[in-house]
């Protein structure tokens, strides 16, 4: 399967922000030509360190917020899915749990 559509949304949605389409924006990045932006912005070619910088002072954005313009993948990380729950403990686990705790408090309280 191939990387979502929807790639780098707060990036695009900041351009729009600022007014930038996408041919200026491939103008200010110093592409000779536009589909080097497309592809950037599909996932198709990753973006360069250098390029990562540029784009934070165009939109202007601190650089500590890389992460949020730049996600792994360039998909954000509610679209990635939700963290898997922790598995449930079963009675017995609980139980056990529970033993050890008190064990180690009956031990600290003779110590």
């Amino acid at each position: 399967m191939g990387k979502p559509l929807d790639t780098y949304r707060y990036l695009r949605k900041r351009l729009r922000e600022l007014g930038i389409d996408l041919p200026y924006f491939a103008e200010l990045m110093g592409f000779s030509v536009q589909q080097t932006i497309y592809d950037r912005l599909s996932g198709r070619t990753p973006w360069k360190i250098r390029e990562i910088y540029q784009v934070m002072d165009i939109i202007k954005e601190p650089y500590e917020r890389i992460p949020v313009v730049f996600p792994p993948d360039g998909v954000e990380y509610k679209q990635r899915g939700r963290p898997k729950r922790e598995r449930q403990k079963s009675p017995k686990e609980l139980l056990i749990e529970a033993l050890g705790l008190m064990e180690a408090e009956e031990r600290e309280e003779t110590a």
